[in-house]
């Protein structure tokens, strides 16, 4: 028996009502209109089985004839069972299939059955399966009796009738999204009270549609639902009952109760929906501004991708695959647009999120909202940089995809499932920003939970999941920066063996800016309001919160504590590093609403209105002022636009690569960013066979003290860029070089 749609929502297995033995009344209810040929047939099947039924379980069959010209009711009538264990229900008109049954399952209810199975007349389903499946009620709420699971089949249908019946199943169950593999199945038993959770006294359909209904109904109720399998064949006697009408009114209803429950789903989730796309609005006026140098530089990389002379064709950047393979769709679908649009998608994904987090962590109706406002609020702060298309920002939805994922698969009955696309989401995350290990961190304290509380079974299958959708993520990005040139060697040197590198650089010889810009950083998030809403959090009552089998307080201290190391350790203090604390403090504000007093709640509210108006007034200043005054890298590109020609090349010393893009020009030096060139080439040894080669560029742009900068040794380059190169030009702290051996001048020396 496999259980293909149990446990919604936090519903575990529901345990038996009546022990094994204890007396249980079962009927099998059956429709039926001119079935006189047919019904013999099965009565005698069920007599043959009714002393093979489960200990305690008694089986009784009502029949419900909707006035059969034929006898079929009479026959019911002469039966040497009649008044036994078989009865009869008779009505006076057919009305279909969902109201025959209707009308029998509402007898039964009456009569103090405990336990029903429906059932047709023609033959086709084996009655030999009853005891299996009314033994199947024991530990569920619903047993289907399926052609569709491993070992069910049909017998003797022709193909036409095969490609029909997949067909609906395979409509019914992606309009519906249902779990149940034969959802039109109508070979069935339930518990008494299953059929009124169900609500199938209620259902709409009268036809076939009637079984696809009461799958849908109970799936959405939260039942378990088992399919045993079983063969089908075709019907003994008499003839089918389907007609083109009939399916026709199936194929509707399916359509009308997946179009219900849309409308139902965003009524019921209007305000975060509402969140969500003013999480998009807010981006909105940044779509056509300048690039930053990091958009720029990924976008020069991703569009050039190709095997080459460096990581990533050409370029070098220390950076994962995955983060470039979503630049790349950005670069080839026309640039700065499609990376804003890109950037506001995974905000508002990430906002919705937040809003599942919410709700998954916390039982008050107001969860959602106000994580989902969090998210909104901290991943569209200028404060945090976050106007910029960057790493941590991509990263993002992806964490809290795993974090939602990881939750859920404490709540549901399928968990392997989950842990598997926890284990994507984890690797996506990891692909895009290499520190951006949050779901790994959080799946690791979960999974050493489990053990610790002897569960090792349950934890090895956990991990063995997750492992497989981070594995299998891992293999498919890896095989597509391998057919483009980027073998996994030189992926682990730059986002692992260089970051090592780097921090120890950084240590030793980091300029005043960088404390400056810990500083800032550090006031940056203080003025964001996050410390207010971690006060808040930490103010809840003691409780639990609404995750039963999740360790919510381990992996909130895990998760805050790993993104404050991904901050402090990146060492640059960039605004934007703030960008990876989002998930974390979301995590902490859905966890202290779990046991929030409302004073607290209202205290929420007032925090975030704060923080509303913060984003507002940054926001409209930074638009303001950039769109009223030109930067002096803007400058240096206009020139340089307006001033080289056909086949020109550029370097800038260093990063600042938005200069070139916006001139058009491409640079022959593999490194686009100032770090890896104290890193990688702290000497210029690189840069200065560049500057003497015979692809050396046509411009040099460099600081006012060209070639000069902290950790760089510039003696062996300056030479070189002396000779070789004049000053034509000077912008602001900017200084502009061209081969001396171009020809025709352009300017003067300055």
């Amino acid at each position: 028996m496999t259980t293909t749609s149990a446990h919604f929502s936090g519903s575990v297995t529901r345990p038996a009502t009546h022990p094994a033995g204890t007396p249980q009344r079962a009927v099998v209810v059956v429709p039926t209109y001119n079935e006189i040929d047919s019904l013999p047939v099965l009565l005698a099947g069920i007599e043959g089985v009714r002393s093979v039924m489960p200990v305690g379980v008694t089986l009784d069959v009502l029949v419900v004839d909707d006035g059969s010209p034929d006898g079929t009711a009479d026959l019911v009538r002469n039966h040497p069972a009649y008044g036994v264990w078989l009865g009869l229900l008779p009505r006076t008109a057919k009305d279909g299939l969902g109201a025959a049954y209707r009308a029998g399952f509402a007898r039964a209810l009456e009569d103090g059955y405990d336990l029903v199975v429906q059932m047709d007349a023609d033959g086709s389903h084996p009655v030999d399966a009853l005891p299996a499946m009314v033994s199947g009620l024991a530990t569920n709420d619903l047993v289907i009796g399926s052609r569709y699971v491993r070992g069910g089949r049909t017998e003797n249908w022709p193909l036409r009738r095969k490609v029909l019946s997949a067909g609906a199943n395979t409509y019914a169950r992606s309009m519906l999204w249902l779990r149940t593999r034969d959802s039109t199945a109508g070979f069935r038993a339930w518990r008494a009270d299953a059929l009124r959770t169900a609500g199938v006294l209620h259902s709409d359909a009268d036809g076939y549609g009637f079984q696809v209904e009461n799958t849908w109904r109970s799936e959405r109720a939260g039942l378990s639902v088992a399919e045993h399998p079983i063969t089908f064949v075709e019907r003994v006697a008499g003839a089918s009952k389907m007609s083109p009408g009939v399916a026709g009114e199936a194929v509707a209803l399916i359509a009308r109760w997946r179009l219900a429950e849309i409308v139902g789903w965003l009524h019921r989730h209007l305000l975060v929906i509402g969140i969500v796309l003013l999480a998009g609005l807010l981006r909105a006026p940044f779509v056509h501004h300048s690039l930053s140098p990091d958009e720029a530089g990924f976008l020069t990389v991703a569009g050039q991708w190709h095997p080459g002379t460096s990581l990533y064709g050409d370029y070098w950047v220390d950076r994962p695959p995955l983060l470039l393979m979503l630049f790349r769709a950005a670069e080839l679908s026309g640039g700065v647009v499609p990376l804003r649009v890109l950037g506001m998608v995974a905000v508002m994904a990430a906002v919705a999120l937040a809003g599942v987090l919410g709700r998954q962590l916390s039982s008050r109706r107001a969860a959602a909202a106000v994580t989902a406002t969090t998210a909104l609020l901290l991943l569209d702060a200028p404060l945090f940089g976050a106007q910029h298309v960057n790493g941590e920002l991509l990263a993002v939805p992806f964490v809290l995809a795993g974090l939602c994922c990881l939750v859920s698969a404490t709540r549901t009955g399928a968990p392997l499932r989950w842990w598997v696309g926890a284990g994507v989401a984890a690797m996506a995350a990891g692909l895009v920003k290499q520190n951006v290990l949050d779901v790994f961190v959080v799946a690791g304290v979960t999974l050493v939970w489990l053990a610790a509380r002897g569960q090792r079974g349950t934890a090895l299958r956990a991990g063995a999941a997750f492992a497989a959708g981070a594995g299998g993520l891992l293999a498919i990005v890896l095989g597509f920066a391998w057919l483009h040139g980027t073998s996994p060697l030189g992926v682990w040197d730059a986002v692992v063996t260089f970051r090592i590198q780097a921090a120890s650089v950084i240590a030793a010889e980091a300029s005043p800016n960088t404390a400056q810009r810990a500083h800032t950083l550090a006031l940056a998030w203080l003025w964001s309001g996050v410390p207010l809403l971690l006060v808040l959090a930490a103010l809840r009552r003691t409780g639990r919160a609404r995750v039963g089998s999740f360790p919510v307080g381990w992996v909130a201290a895990a998760l805050f504590a790993w993104e404050a190391f991904g901050v402090v350790a990146g060492g640059s203090y960039w605004l934007h590093y703030l960008i990876g604390s989002v998930p974390g403090t979301v995590f902490l504000v859905a966890r202290g609403l779990s046991g929030a007093r409302r004073a607290h709640l209202s205290a929420y509210l007032a925090v975030l209105a704060v923080m509303a108006a913060s984003v507002v007034v940054t926001t409209t200043a930074l638009v303001h002022r950039e769109a009223n005054n030109q930067s002096e890298t803007e400058e240096v590109s206009a020139w340089l636009a307006g001033h080289d020609r056909p086949g020109d090349t550029g370097v800038v010393a260093y990063g600042q690569s938005q200069i070139l893009r916006d001139a058009g020009l491409r640079s022959p030096y593999s490194e686009l960013w100032s770090l890896p060139v104290r890193v990688r080439d702290a000497q210029l040894a690189g840069l200065t066979t560049v500057l003497s080669g015979p692809d050396r560029p046509t411009w040099v742009i460099a600081g006012a003290h060209p070639l000069r900068s902290w950790g760089i040794d510039a003696s062996l380059a300056e030479p070189v860029l002396r000779d070789g190169y004049v000053e034509v030009e000077r912008i602001g702290d900017w200084r502009i070089f061209r081969l001396r051996d171009l020809g025709d001048a352009v300017g003067g020396p300055v």
